[in-house]
């Protein structure tokens, strides 16, 4: 999980432009939509490596399809870290163009 964050606070400081604090949200949940794994195997290694990714219930609910398998839960708590990670360097960039 440190390796998704790390890359995902280099993506929203260097792949980003954000002039608004609607750019700031929107690209908090661009950048989390991308760092989720797609493979099933490389999301339950995440969780492996980070327990509470398995145990918090997400606030958005399971990934993918909404059932609750161990696999969108996982999923989904990782969504939620990453955007919780990123948006608040978004919003700092934001507030150093006004």
């Amino acid at each position: 999980m440190t390796q998704i964050l790390t890359d995902s606070e280099y993506s929203a400081r260097h792949d980003y432009t954000v002039g608004t604090s609607t750019d700031a949200h929107d690209t908090a949940h661009e950048i989390a939509d991308g760092a989720v794994p797609v493979y099933y195997n490389r999301i339950a290694e995440v969780g492996a490596s980070d327990l509470d990714l398995i145990l918090d219930e997400p606030e958005i609910g399971p990934a993918f399809d909404g059932s609750p398998t161990p696999v969108n839960i996982i999923a989904a708590n990782i969504y939620e870290r990453v955007f919780n990670h990123v948006l608040p360097i978004l919003e700092e960039m934001v507030a150093e163009l006004d």
